[in-house]
């Protein structure tokens, strides 16, 4: 089921403030096979000579990483990861969307508001004897809540590392070590959750500032929210780190050992890298710069500003200003941009932008590998994820464009819009072929969400591929009238397409084939349920450019819900609790039972935000339970 409310979240879409209570607006009931899926929508293209193609789809994944394929030398396979607790593996992006399920942990992730599996990372010499470590970033409560309870009890936020079985990339579990545990998380948000390795062999971990600017935990050196962690590999405290020679050193990522330090003011942990970051949900390695380490911080915004901050070796111990300074001014503030003298400690982002009127969030980036084989005005460049406009974004350095003290003060770095693509949240690259690179993403969109964009050179690009249907809803048998005849390729003679659909499970065509090369097919489902029908258009090039396009077909007569609890529009407070029940009946009005009829219940509660919303309770087997209760909005000002 799905419900909407007010309040603050990850992102910042343009909306005016809140109060503290919410009308409770809509409420919908879901079964599994009436699940209704929206299309991905590419707006512009990409510059010429470049190509966007699906890899693989990983419903409602979040993030991603590279790792070694241990079954054949020399190949490289991708691992993704999603909120509730499951972890994908691709083994062989380059030629097959197959995936496979490497881990389930949803039983041990609290997954309400912005928290879940939010992390994974790969030992950089992962094919080293006893080095097959796969690290993870979750939220976990010890009770099993997953709600605010007693003041030692709770849920945290912990990195953990597991070994990989070599003979089939699953993830042996029983090998799970606790590197880092937090203290306890007071709200549902700014959980951060990047990990990555730098040069230098240590764990770089990002940690929001855990959703409450008011309690300043990012400027507060006793506490490891809001904050660029760095460890060893086995969860120790490199000896370099800038704070471990402080008279107050404390290390705090123990368990139990953050909080004694959160009750000293004046102890300092030693973990700590960097200080004064809002919700660093994702951070980026400079891999160009092998003598040292170099990142950037994709930090996301509050009222005013998203910024993109600079870290690594130059920039141990420096604290980013928040929640004194967001982007290059004061808190939430255009104009308010100066730099007084008990300002000057605070760390300039190195990119940023005004979100106040179409909104923004930026979410994930990427530097360009020297070795990408890609064309030169591309190299020393940066790309990340515009996660409310759907844009991948490219950032070059231009220097002789900055003026920090104009107001407002202009950056040093140029963007231009690289791609369109709905709501991408992660973004990397990795190897292609035999020597080339390719920008891999992860986008919160239906079908082939794992996605990369190629260099193909010259002026190339992809043919558009369209497909209809006569009717996309009915009773069984139904037959459909498929046509492609809309698509096109932009480049050459549309009559040189080829085409090839896929109509699902080959069983519901009673031993009908479930392919077909026509350009105008049909097809009859004869059994009831929901089938996703996916078109491929080859163009006639020398690369074979493809594209593909999605649609889907309701076949039966879905059963009808009704929402019982709550009432729909019934206004609540924060903090209230709400049961979440309802019941299903059939086209006739007969009520089914979920044993007896074999009916699936699944519930989704939505934060509503403006005309948007963000993800609160995600999708939730069972009928006649609570959720937590609506946070307060402590980010809306």
């Amino acid at each position: 089921m799905m419900n909407t409310m007010r309040s603050s979240s990850v992102c910042r879409f343009n909306s005016s403030s809140s109060s503290s209570s919410s009308l409770l607006s809509l409420l919908v009931l879901l079964l599994l096979f009436m699940t209704i899926v929206m299309h991905d929508k590419v707006v512009d293209g990409l510059p010429v000579g470049f190509i966007d193609e699906g890899v693989a789809r990983v419903a409602d994944g979040t993030g991603a990483a590279v790792m070694p394929n241990l079954k054949e030398e020399g190949k490289h396979m991708i691992v993704v990861i999603v909120k509730k607790g499951l972890v994908y593996g691709i083994e062989d992006p380059d030629n097959s969307d197959e995936t496979f399920l490497m881990l389930n942990i949803t039983s041990r992730v609290c997954t309400n508001g912005e928290r879940g599996l939010g992390g994974v990372a790969v030992h950089p010499n992962f094919q080293q004897e006893n080095k097959n470590w796969l690290y993870l970033f979750y939220t976990h409560d010890p009770s099993g809540r997953c709600l605010k309870g007693h003041p030692n009890q709770g849920p945290r936020n912990r990195v953990t590392r597991v070994k990989i079985k070599p003979n089939n990339h699953r993830v042996d579990f029983s090998t799970e070590e606790v590197l880092l545990e937090t203290t306890k998380l007071n709200f549902a948000m700014h959980n951060g959750g990047a990990m990555l390795f730098g040069s230098d062999g240590y764990l770089y971990v990002t940690l929001g500032d855990g959703g409450d600017r008011a309690d300043r935990f990012s400027q507060m050196k006793n506490i490891l929210f809001g904050k660029i962690l760095r460890l060893t590999d086995d969860g120790n405290v490199p000896p370099d780190n800038p704070f471990v020679n402080h008279d107050n050193a404390l290390r705090c990522h123990r368990r139990g050992a953050g909080q004694a330090a959160a009750a000293q003011p004046d102890a300092v942990c030693t973990e700590i890298f960097a200080t004064g970051l809002r919700n660093p949900f994702r951070f980026a390695m400079d891999m160009n710069r092998r003598n040292k380490v170099r990142f950037f911080i994709s930090d996301v915004g509050g009222a005013v500003w998203e910024e993109i901050d600079e870290g690594g070796s130059q920039f141990a111990g420096v604290n980013y200003g928040w929640p004194n300074r967001e982007g290059p001014c004061r808190l939430a503030s255009l104009t308010s941009c100066d730099v007084d003298a008990s300002e000057k400690h605070f760390q300039d982002p190195v990119y940023w932008y005004a979100h106040t009127e179409v909104g923004g969030c930026v979410l994930g980036g990427t530097f360009v590998p020297n070795n990408a084989g890609w064309p030169e005005e591309y190299k020393e460049s940066f790309f990340f994820n515009e996660f409310v406009q759907g844009q991948i974004m490219w950032l070059q350095k231009k220097p002789t464009l900055g003026c920090r003290y104009c107001n407002p003060p202009i950056p040093k770095w140029q963007n231009t819009t690289f791609h369109h693509w709905s709501s991408p949240v992660d973004l990397f690259f990795a190897p292609y072929g035999e020597s080339d690179m390719a920008l891999y993403y992860v986008a919160r969109s239906p079908n082939l969400n794992i996605r990369r964009i190629r260099y193909v050179g010259g002026t190339h690009r992809p043919p558009v591929a369209v497909a209809t249907a006569s009717v996309v809803r009915g009773k069984e048998p139904l037959t459909v009238r498929f046509d492609a005849s809309q698509s096109s390729d932009p480049d050459g003679d549309n009559s040189q397409l080829s085409y090839e659909w896929n109509f699902g499970d080959g069983e519901a065509g009673g031993g009908e084939d479930s392919t077909s090369t026509s350009r105008r097919p049909r097809f009859t489902f004869n059994d009831p349920g929901l089938y996703v029908v996916e078109l491929t258009v080859t163009d006639s090039s020398e690369y074979s450019l493809t594209n593909k396009a999605f649609l889907e077909i309701e076949v039966g007569s879905p059963p009808v819900a009704i929402i019982q609890s709550p009432p729909n529009r019934q206004e609540f407070a924060v903090g209230d609790v709400f049961t979440l029940r309802g019941r299903v009946e059939d086209q006739d009005g007969n009520r089914l039972k979920e044993e007896q009829d074999e009916v699936d219940i699944y519930w989704e509660v939505r934060q509503h935000h403006n005309t948007h919303y963000h993800p609160y309770l995600g999708k939730t087997k069972g009928n006649n339970f609570t959720f937590p209760p609506p946070p307060p909005p402590p980010d809306f000002f």
